[in-house]
């Protein structure tokens, strides 16, 4: 018996060193500016730790930002993908706060990739819910105020771009 729990923990302390390698290893590609190389490495980590948040936002950032995709039906597929793990990253964040950087961030890039699928509706709402976790975020702010012109909101818009300009005057920016 004894035996067997030795195997046990030795397998567990394997694959936590499986996960820590694939994390450097994508850590260091992301650092190269390899955006493309890490996608299959933070797939395998996703597939070994699935509630591991950091790695489903940085697979969603991977899938969405990646500087040559093999086809545009493979990159439509992409962010598909990358859409319900940002979805799934800003439900995570937001079951440990309700406010803060990282949900900012999670709506921030889920906003961007609506807005480039042509949802700016879903985009608006990404990017209100951004500035609203975090006030930092004042680029949130002016993409609102960016879709509002697109949808013909112009009051809204302007009323936007106000408050936009008066926090950028005050220095209330996000780096």
């Amino acid at each position: 018996m004894l035996l067997g729990a030795g195997l046990g923990a030795e397998s567990v302390n394997q694959r936590r060193d499986r996960i820590r390698a694939l994390e450097a290893e994508s850590a260091a590609l992301l650092r190269d500016g390899r955006i493309q190389a890490t996608i299959p490495l933070l797939s395998r980590l996703v597939e070994l730790e699935p509630y591991n948040e950091n790695a489903l936002y940085r697979l969603a950032l991977a899938l969405l930002y990646q500087e040559s995709p093999p086809s545009a039906a493979a990159y439509r597929e992409s962010l598909q993908q990358a859409r319900r793990l940002l979805e799934r990253c800003a439900v995570l964040q937001s079951e440990v706060s309700e406010r803060g950087s990282a949900l900012a961030l999670r709506h921030f890039h889920l906003g961007m990739l609506l807005w480039m699928q042509g949802d700016r509706n879903g985009a608006l709402a990404a990017f209100e819910r951004s500035y609203l976790a975090d006030y930092q975020r004042l680029d949130a702010l002016y993409n609102q105020y960016a879709i509002q012109e697109e949808l013909g909101q112009l009051a809204a818009a302007a009323a936007t771009r106000k408050r936009y300009l008066r926090l950028v005057a005050r220095g209330d920016l996000d780096d």
